[in-house]
C-alpha cells in the first residue's frame, strides 16, 4: 500500500512526500525506488504500482507546462493514458483503461490523475492518496498553521500510525527549486 500526500503554500510551490513500503496481502518490504520524484518541472507522487511510476519516470515524455492549466492536466493524464498503453501496462476493466492514482504539481497548480485518467483540483491547497489518505486528509486540515514540510510529514506519520501498509522512510521532493520559464 501507498501514502502520498502534497502541499501548495503560499507562493504557489508544490510539496510532494510519499512513504517506501511496497506490500501486498500479509507481505511488507521497504523498497528504495521513490513512490515521489521530479521529471522537469513536475512534482509527481504516486500509488498502486511501482512499475507504473517507474514508466512515467523513464518512459513518459511530458511536455512542459503552457496555457489553461485544466487543459494542460487535460493532455498530461492523456499522456500517462498513452505511455501506459505503449508499455502494455494499463489494465481494462469494463473496457475502461486504468493506472493508480497520481499526484502531480508545478508551480501554483496541484491536481490528481485517477485511475481512469480523470483529473482533479483540490480547493484546499493539500491532496492525499493510498491506503491511508482519510488520516492524512485530516493531519493535513489540522496542520494548516504549519510549514509545508511539517505538515506533510506529520501526515506520513500519521498514516504510519494507523495503516500497517505505510511506513518510512519518508520521501519528499518540491517544486522550489526549479527554475520556471517565463
Amino acid at each position: 500500500m501507498t501514502l502520498i500526500v502534497a502541499v501548495k503554500d503560499k507562493n504557489g510551490h508544490v510539496y510532494v512526500g510519499g512513504d517506501s513500503v511496497g506490500s501486498l496481502d500479509n507481505f511488507r518490504i521497504v523498497r528504495s525506488d521513490p513512490k515521489v520524484f521530479m521529471k522537469g518541472p513536475y512534482v509527481i507522487g504516486y500509488t498502486h504500482s511501482f512499475r507504473m511510476g517507474q514508466i512515467i519516470r523513464f518512459s513518459a515524455t511530458l511536455p512542459a507546462p503552457s496555457g489553461d492549466p485544466d487543459k494542460h492536466m487535460f493532455k498530461l493524464a492523456k499522456i500517462f493514458s498513452d505511455t501506459f498503453s505503449k508499455e502494455h501496462f494499463a489494465t481494462e476493466y469494463y473496457n475502461v483503461r486504468t493506472g493508480g492514482r497520481f499526484i502531480i504539481g508545478w508551480k501554483g497548480h496541484l491536481y490528481i490523475i485517477e485511475p481512469d485518467f480523470q483529473f482533479g483540483r483540490s480547493p484546499y491547497g493539500y491532496l492525499a492518496a493510498g491506503s491511508a489518505f482519510e488520516v492524512a486528509y485530516g493531519a493535513l486540515h489540522t496542520t494548516q498553521d504549519l510549514k509545508p514540510l511539517e505538515r506533510i510529514n506529520m501526515a506520513l506519520s500519521a498514516g504510519t500510525e494507523f495503516n500497517n501498509g505505510v511506513g518510512p522512510p519518508f520521501i519528499v521532493c518540491s517544486t522550489k527549486d526549479v527554475k520556471q520559464k517565463k
